[in-house]
C-alpha cells in the first residue's frame, strides 16, 4: 500500500502521456504493476510501458518477450526501442547505456511525457558513494532527484526513491510477480555491482538507516546547489552574450569560485558533460587570461572551450568538413559535411540571404571552397582573399572552414548568412539562401 501511494501522489494531475520505464526487472516490473493498480483511478491518462533493448546480453531479445507477454497480461501498450551502443574510449559501458537509454526514451516520447523510472532509496545510496568516490561537489552529491526536468516539457518521475529495495520485494511476492534477471548484476568489475554486492551489506549491517541518512544528505546537497545555481544563473544572465559565448572581461571580473560555477551552469544548460576538477583548474590560467591572439585550447570528451576577441566559446569536436561542393538542382534543401550543415533555398524572400544571379542556366555550386579566393563584398571597393575578409569580420578561426559557399558558374558569389558578391547583388532570378541552424557555436 506504501508504494502505492507513493506513485499516486505523482498521478493526481490533468491529462498526460505517462510512460513506465520497464527493463524487465524487479523494480521496475514492480513500478509497472502499481501503475496498473492505479490506471482506473486515474483515467485521464494515457499508459504506456517503454522497454530500450540495448543488445548487450545474450538474453536481450528474450528479456524483451517477457516485457511484451507481461504487458499483455496487464493490458497495457509496449513501445520497445532497440539502441545499438558503440563504445567509446574513457567511457564506461554502463555510463553509455545510461546516456543511450534516456537519448531513446527522450526520441520516443511526445515532448509533454511523464516517464516513470524505478530508482530507489538503495540506488540512491549507491549513487551517492560513486559520486564520492569521484570527488563530486553538492551537484553530484545531490545524485537524483525524485522529479527531474527533461527535454521539452518532459518530466523524470521517479517514486520510489524513498522506499527500500526490501519494500519492492516483499510486494513482488506478494503479488507472485515474476521478473527477469540481468546476468551483468553479477559482474563484480562494474562500481556499482561491487558496491551492491561487496560493500553495502556489511554497512547496512553496521549502520541500518544509513540509506536514509545519506538521502537527506543527497536533499541538503541538492537545496545548497539550487542556491548556487539561483546566484551563477544571476551572473550567467549579465556575462552571456546573444550568441551564445561568455564575455570573458566580465567572467574575469568574479571570483575563481564563481567562475567555475558560472561556466558549470552554462554547460548545464547545454546539456553538455562537466568537464573534471583538474580541467575546470585549467581555465582561468590557460583560456580566461591567455594573450588576445592566443590559439590555446582545453579538451575533455568530445568538446574543447577556446577563447577568441574576448569571448570563451564551447565546441563540438567534431572534424571540419571535407572541401566538398554539390550542384543545386531546385532542391528546397542540401546537406553538406554529412548532414552537420543544412542550406535552405526559397524562390521567395524567407528573410534569409538573398543571392541574385542572372540566368537560370547557372551552375550554382554550394560547399567548402578555398579560403584563398578572391572576393568582393557587396559595398566594398577592393577585392581580397576570403581568408582576408573573415579576418577583418572577426569571424572565429574554427568557424571559416565551415562557412557554405556558393559558387556561380564556377565564381565565388556568396558566403551563406553573411554577404553577397558585388556582381551577384542585384539582377533577375533571385534565389534566397541560408543555413539552418545546427546548434553549436
Amino acid at each position: 500500500m506504501e508504494l502505492i501511494q507513493a506513485i499516486s501522489r505523482y498521478l493526481n494531475c490533468p491529462s498526460r502521456p505517462i510512460y513506465v520505464a520497464y527493463s524487465g526487472g524487479v523494480d521496475s516490473h514492480v513500478l509497472l504493476h502499481c501503475i496498473n493498480q492505479l490506471m482506473d483511478d486515474y483515467p485521464q491518462h494515457q499508459y504506456v510501458a517503454i522497454h530500450v533493448n540495448h543488445g548487450l546480453s545474450p538474453n536481450a531479445q528474450h528479456w524483451q518477450l517477457h516485457c511484451q507477454q507481461v504487458c499483455q497480461q496487464l493490458d497495457i501498450a509496449l513501445q520497445v526501442v532497440q539502441v545499438n551502443l558503440q563504445q567509446t574510449p574513457r567511457t564506461s559501458i554502463e555510463a553509455q547505456a545510461r546516456d543511450a537509454r534516456y537519448a531513446a526514451i527522450n526520441q520516443a516520447t511526445p515532448d509533454n511525457a511523464l516517464i516513470f523510472l524505478a530508482q530507489h532509496i538503495n540506488d540512491q545510496l549507491e549513487t551517492f558513494l560513486l559520486q564520492l568516490k569521484r570527488g563530486a561537489g553538492p551537484k553530484g552529491l545531490s545524485s537524483m532527484p525524485a522529479v527531474q526536468d527533461g527535454q521539452g516539457q518532459r518530466r523524470y518521475i521517479r517514486p520510489l526513491l524513498h522506499n527500500s529495495r526490501e519494500q519492492i520485494l516483499a510486494y513482488a511476492k506478494l503479488h507472485n510477480l515474476h521478473w527477469q534477471e540481468d546476468e551483468s548484476n553479477q559482474d563484480s568489475r562494474f562500481d556499482r555491482n561491487f558496491l551492491r554486492q561487496q560493500i553495502l551489506p556489511e554497512l547496512l549491517e553496521r549502520w541500518p538507516g544509513l540509506a536514509s541518512s545519506v538521502a537527506r544528505s543527497a536533499q541538503l546537497c541538492a537545496e545548497q546547489q539550487s542556491m548556487l545555481d539561483e546566484i551563477s544563473q544571476q551572473h550567467l544572465s549579465t556575462i552571456q552574450l546573444d550568441n551564445g559565448c561568455l564575455d570573458i572581461s566580465q567572467l574575469l571580473a568574479l571570483t575563481s569560485s564563481w567562475q567555475k560555477q558560472v561556466i558549470r551552469l552554462w554547460l548545464s544548460q547545454q546539456h553538455i558533460p562537466l568537464p573534471s576538477a583538474k580541467v575546470m583548474g585549467l581555465i582561468e590560467p590557460e583560456l580566461l587570461r591567455s594573450p588576445q591572439d592566443s590559439e590555446a585550447c582545453i579538451q575533455w570528451q568530445d568538446w574543447q572551450l577556446k577563447v577568441f576577441n574576448q569571448q570563451l566559446y564551447i565546441l563540438s569536436d567534431t572534424p571540419l568538413p571535407e572541401r566538398e561542393k554539390k550542384v543545386w538542382r531546385g532542391e528546397k534543401q542540401l546537406s553538406l559535411a554529412g548532414d552537420q550543415i543544412k542550406v535552405e533555398f526559397s524562390y521567395q524572400d524567407n528573410q534569409g540571404s538573398l543571392l541574385c544571379f542572372a540566368h537560370r542556366k547557372s551552375i550554382i555550386e554550394i560547399g567548402f571552397g578555398s579560403l584563398n579566393d578572391s572576393f568582393k563584398p557587396a559595398g566594398e571597393r577592393h577585392s581580397k582573399p576570403l581568408k582576408k575578409w573573415l579576418q577583418q569580420w572577426q569571424i572565429p578561426p574554427w568557424q571559416r572552414g565551415v562557412i557554405p559557399l556558393v559558387y556561380v558558374d564556377g565564381q565565388l558569389a556568396m558566403l551563406v548568412g553573411l554577404c553577397v558578391a558585388e556582381m551577384f547583388s542585384s539582377g533577375e532570378n533571385k534565389v534566397w539562401i541560408k543555413s539552418l541552424p545546427n546548434g553549436g557555436n
